[in-house]
């Protein structure tokens, strides 16, 4: 029988998994790096080895862990979000689950919500980017017409500074 992957809690600091202790298994490891499995959040993320050597490992039954994993990584699958394909199924196999199982799981189809919805954004992101071809030609022959600058009236002549009594006289 093959020995059963040992699960670590390694303090992960990632952008996508954020910071702090998770529970991980490792999934292959390189150099001064190592790819690790989180588990609660079903991603794949590199980490350096020597954090490896301060992790402690964690008893777990690979029952459940695996029936909780493949349940996850179904409604990951149904509701249309994204999780690491090969990761999982390489862990899944670690951890001794079959072929056929692993196979439902990774290629169960998405709900008939989902792909309702991912048409809309579709549909939605076409009629964008339509109407922005549409303003971006109409702005165009509204800059290609010449500009008519304003006639301006004539500038009136200043009058001289009269005084009154000057006009009286007649000056």
């Amino acid at each position: 029988m093959p020995e059963r992957p040992q699960m670590l809690r390694l303090y992960v600091s990632h952008e996508r998994t954020g910071d702090g202790y998770r529970n991980v298994f490792v999934l292959s490891q390189t150099g001064e790096t190592a790819t690790v499995y989180v588990l609660d959040q079903l991603k794949a993320v590199p980490v350096p080895t020597a954090s490896l050597a301060k992790a402690k490992p964690v008893p777990y039954r690979p029952k459940v862990v695996r029936s909780n994993l493949l349940k996850r990584a179904r409604l990951y699958r149904k509701y249309g979000h994204r999780f690491p394909r090969h990761a999982t199924v390489q862990l899944l196999r670690m951890l001794g689950a079959g072929r056929a199982t692993i196979d439902e799981t990774v290629n169960a189809p998405p709900l008939p919500e989902v792909v309702q919805a991912r048409a809309q954004r579709l549909e939605r992101a076409e009629q964008r980017e339509r109407l922005t071809s549409v303003s971006t030609a109409i702005r165009e022959r509204i800059e290609a017409q010449p500009l008519e600058r304003p006639r301006h009236a004539q500038p009136r002549r200043r009058a001289c500074h009269v005084h009154p009594d000057q006009l009286a006289l007649g000056l």
